[in-house]
């Protein structure tokens, strides 16, 4: 979001000086993005797995952030997503209007299963959940959601909750793979 500059600090101000200064630092900072070679790299992989996935029909190619904790997965799938945002804007300037969602955010809960996954898919789509809806129902929504919103990129964060011998946590996996085969969007995987 755009940030306006500060007015001058007077002697008739309302604003103290510590104010003054916080709002200086923010305008100073606000929307500096710097291309690191993690990024520089990200955006690399995406543009291939891109490329890659136009003339396939299924098992579509992703990329992987792997790494300990607080190296900047996040933060990086972050930045990839916004670059994604963009070029999809140049590509498809009314996105809003047509309804579309060409990025998408999940995390995977802490000991999840199929279902409890696809909650978080629809979540984010904004579906309703019936206490009543199998695991093949909430696939379908999400399916159709993604194909409905052209959603391009899939990130999935927390990938390590997936990771032990936790049941369902094999449904959750197979449910991704599977996912990558239903639509033709480009899955970025952190964890």
């Amino acid at each position: 979001h755009p940030l306006t500059a500060p007015a001058p600090l007077d002697s008739n101000s309302t604003v103290s000086r510590y104010e003054h200064d916080q709002q200086r630092m923010d305008y100073l900072s606000g929307g500096i993005v710097l291309l690191t070679s993690t990024v520089a790299q990200g955006r690399l992989l995406l543009t291939r797995a891109f490329q890659a996935n136009r003339s396939r029909n299924s098992g579509h190619a992703g990329v992987m952030l792997s790494g300990d904790s607080a190296l900047g997965k996040t933060t990086t799938a972050k930045r990839l997503m916004r670059w994604v945002l963009e070029e999809y804007t140049r590509q498809v300037p009314h996105w809003e209007q047509d309804e579309h969602i060409p990025v998408m955010y999940v995390e995977v809960p802490s000991g999840s299963n199929a279902k409890d996954l696809l909650r978080e898919f629809c979540d984010f789509y904004g579906l309703s959940v019936l206490s009543r809806d199998t695991t093949a129902d909430l696939r379908t929504k999400v399916v159709a959601a993604i194909r409905r919103a052209r959603t391009q990129l899939i990130v999935v964060d927390e990938l390590h909750n997936l990771s032990g011998r936790a049941s369902g946590l094999g449904e959750a996996v197979d449910l991704l793979k599977g996912l990558r085969n239903d639509v033709s969007a480009t899955f970025l995987y952190c964890g």
